[in-house]
């Protein structure tokens, strides 16, 4: 491709691990899917008007930088230690980031998230009064208590391989919880 003016959406996922060099022209990328990559390092901070990402199943990606989206699926990444997330707080509505190389991730002021799973991430400090979430996983994180009490629109909580001795719910929640622990 040589004109990437007009490029909207990409989806890249070779047969096999490769690289792949994004272009400086493309202002307009909003959603971008990159699988099997081999590159270490994904910077796509440039991309303002970037609202979803989904970057699985890369085998060397240590480093992830992205600004703006309101997206972002980063699952599988093995060798991921290091995920840098939209500085407008407020704009992250869904974050997959289950079994990654991530020893902690701090959410607590992301309180606009509607659906979150941090699976597998030992230290994950979840967002306070997160009225908007509807959907929480985070299995084997060695959680000992999980206070959700604020989270008044969650429908799914799968909480399980865990060593939870507490649960705080919503006293009076707008939606029936399903709970997996």
């Amino acid at each position: 491709i040589h004109d990437w003016s007009g490029l909207k959406n990409l989806n890249y996922a070779p047969s096999g691990t490769a690289t792949i060099v994004l272009p400086d022209e493309t202002e307009n990328l909003e959603t971008v899917i990159l699988k099997k990559l081999s590159s270490k390092t994904i910077d796509l901070s440039k991309y303002t008007n970037l609202t979803s990402l989904e970057a699985t199943n890369n085998s060397s990606l240590e480093e992830l930088d992205v600004n703006t989206c309101s997206k972002l699926i980063c699952k599988s990444n093995t060798k991921l230690v290091t995920l840098t997330l939209p500085t407008v707080k407020t704009a992250l509505t869904e974050l997959n980031c289950e079994y990654t190389a991530l020893a902690s991730i701090n959410l607590k002021e992301y309180t606009n998230l509607q659906m979150l799973n941090c699976s597998g991430i030992k230290e994950a400090t979840l967002p306070e009064n997160a009225a908007t979430m509807t959907s929480l996983t985070c299995k084997e994180n060695g959680l000992k208590t999980l206070d959700i009490s604020s989270y008044i629109n969650l429908t799914y909580l799968d909480c399980s391989y865990n060593e939870l001795t507490e649960i705080k719910v919503p006293g009076n929640p707008n939606q029936d919880i399903n709970i997996d622990c």
